[in-house]
């Protein structure tokens, strides 16, 4: 887990990491040449008999050649929601990469590789399901 706002580790490495917390914009720096991506979707709450089901995960790493300059990050705020990177288009924006979130108790679905995903190393895990296990109140 990285702490939030602690990035010394990678400053020393000379890398320049950018964690998204909220939705926002990306520009890529000058002189980058390779760019990793990790998406997380968001969890969903559960029922009272049944945990809730955990979001996607979504990885790309490649050439910064085939990213965009400019990209919009759209990031999960819990409770099943997605998280998106995304470029804007022609027509508006256009998702490249998306960890879906899970819905109640069911795991998220992965994201199938798109015209992006070939560009560079890809991978989408699908969330897992909440668990049967009931857990007791305490008191």
């Amino acid at each position: 887990m990285f702490v939030k706002g602690n990035l010394d580790q990678f400053r020393n490495a000379k890398a320049d990491v950018q964690m998204f917390y909220t939705s926002s914009s990306w520009l890529k720096p000058p002189g980058v040449s390779q760019v990793y991506m990790l998406l997380i979707g968001g969890g969903a709450n559960g029922t009272a008999t049944q945990g809730g089901g955990s979001g996607a995960v979504t990885r790309w790493w490649g050439a910064a050649q085939h990213v965009p300059d400019s990209l919009f990050v759209s990031v999960s705020t819990g409770n099943a929601s997605n998280s998106t990177v995304n470029y804007r288009g022609t027509g508006g924006l256009v998702a490249l990469l998306t960890a879906s979130g899970a819905s109640t108790t069911t795991g998220a679905s992965a994201m199938s590789s798109n015209f992006f995903g070939a560009s560079g190393f890809f991978n989408s895990a699908a969330g897992e399901n909440g668990s049967l296990t009931s857990v007791a109140a305490s008191t």
